[in-house]
């Protein structure tokens, strides 16, 4: 007899019931009886240090009731971002994190466009998302031209845009897919690097596309924008796989026409932001 995959979503108060003890502990409580004989997939987003205990406390509930098939969805990795040692006495904390995942032995560990690359090295059974099914979705609905430009805001996503390029020419091969790309140059005084274009190309009236992997404060994106706009940019659009916006959205709504997120990070609200 098959058992259906049971959905456990960490932020419903109607799956999990959570407690914060006064000196600060975490308390989990799953409140359907558990199934030792279900599946169980965890959906989680992890955005405090409190949240990581909740989904670990989780696991260890499932695993102490004879669960043996977990899976998990945890679309935004923390500390993605920090995926390297540049001073003395730092840690590596995107293997701090890979590890205590790991410590849950979960058969499988989607998300969505992760920062670093070295997550698919240390995460084990990591499903992927690209994030290129949202970007040619944003194209299909918006764009009313055969000419598309996507942009690569700076060096390192330049791979990630090309590779957007491509599988938009296979779903849409009407569209003539362009990429335009930014690289940073030496620092200012201000530790604010010089933004520079790579091409050299007029984009008078033309319909804009940038996208990226993460906006935090929206500072390299509100340049980009700025940028592309003095190359004669008419409409603007953004999609960002996940949404921290820490300096909210009123600048970067001023510079996108619309943007676009996933609900990996973000629940903001405003009208010109879309969840796909």
């Amino acid at each position: 007899m098959s058992h259906k995959t049971k959905i456990l979503d960490l932020g419903n108060p109607e799956d999990l019931e959570v407690k914060i003890f006064p000196a600060g502990e975490v308390n989990v409580r799953v409140i359907d009886p558990i199934e030792w004989k279900s599946s169980y997939e965890i959906i989680a987003v992890l955005k405090e240090p409190k949240d990581i205990m909740v989904l670990l406390l989780t696991n260890n509930a499932l695993r102490h009731k004879g669960v043996r098939n977990i899976s998990l969805t945890l679309e935004y990795i923390p500390y993605c971002r920090q995926d390297n040692i540049f001073n003395e006495g730092e840690a590596l904390s995107i293997e701090v994190m890979a590890n205590l995942i790991n410590s849950c032995k979960f058969d499988r560990v989607k998300t969505l466009d992760p920062h670093s690359k070295s997550a698919a090295y240390l995460i084990n059974n990591l499903v992927v998302k690209e994030r290129s099914f949202y970007v040619n979705e944003c194209v299909r609905i918006l764009s009313t031209e055969d000419e598309v430009f996507l942009v690569s805001p700076d060096i390192g996503s330049y791979k990630t845009t090309y590779n957007i390029k491509k599988y938009i020419a296979k779903e849409q091969p009407s569209k003539d897919v362009k990429v335009i790309s930014f690289m940073k140059g030496r620092s200012s005084d201000n530790g604010i690097g010089e933004l520079k274009c790579t091409e050299n190309i007029d984009l008078t009236g033309k319909q804009i596309f940038v996208s990226d992997d993460i906006c935090d404060s929206g500072g390299t994106l509100l340049r980009v924008g700025k940028a592309l706009k003095e190359m004669g940019a008419e409409k603007l659009y953004l999609f960002v796989s996940h949404g921290v916006f820490s300096k909210g959205l009123d600048e970067l709504m001023k510079m996108y026409v619309s943007i676009f997120t996933t609900r990996s990070y973000s629940s903001l609200q405003h009208r010109d932001l879309f969840y796909i």
